[in-house]
């Protein structure tokens, strides 16, 4: 694969490459901060407010090939807690989202996470928009 773009100054485009990668970077390590650091995170009581399946196609490029689209079916989920007397809301349930291959299961699964169902939520203490249902 090659990136090179033929003709004219093509400088701009190794920084768009750059900060492309730092931004990949970036949520990569969130995502390893909060899952190293949640387990010790505070506890509050919270309550599903929203819950729905999205069907995502892996495979866009595949779009119009059934055979090669990958299709999943994505858990999502908004849920509010409280600390220090503010109502926060919150939508990540674990490190990564929770997919499935089939609508089925997805399903199935979004049954633990109905509309006014209690949750336990997990915030970090430094910074309480920071939350999730799974800790680690």
């Amino acid at each position: 694969m090659n990136f090179e773009i033929t003709g004219g100054d093509n400088s701009w485009t190794k920084y768009v490459l750059i900060i492309l990668i730092a931004v990949g970077f970036y949520f990569i390590y969130q995502d390893h901060r909060i899952a190293e650091a949640s387990p010790s995170w505070p506890e509050a009581s919270g309550t599903i407010i929203e819950s729905h399946i999205t069907e995502q196609i892996n495979n866009p490029s595949q779009k119009s090939n059934p055979i090669f689209a990958k299709r999943v079916y994505i858990l999502n989920v908004q849920y509010q807690y409280e600390v220090n007397h503010a109502k926060i809301t919150g939508t990540k349930i674990g490190k990564h989202a929770i997919q499935f291959d089939t609508e089925a299961r997805a399903s199935l699964a979004l049954r633990e996470f109905t509309i006014g169902t209690e949750v336990k939520v997990f915030y970090d203490p430094n910074s309480p928009k920071t939350s999730v249902l799974f800790p680690g």
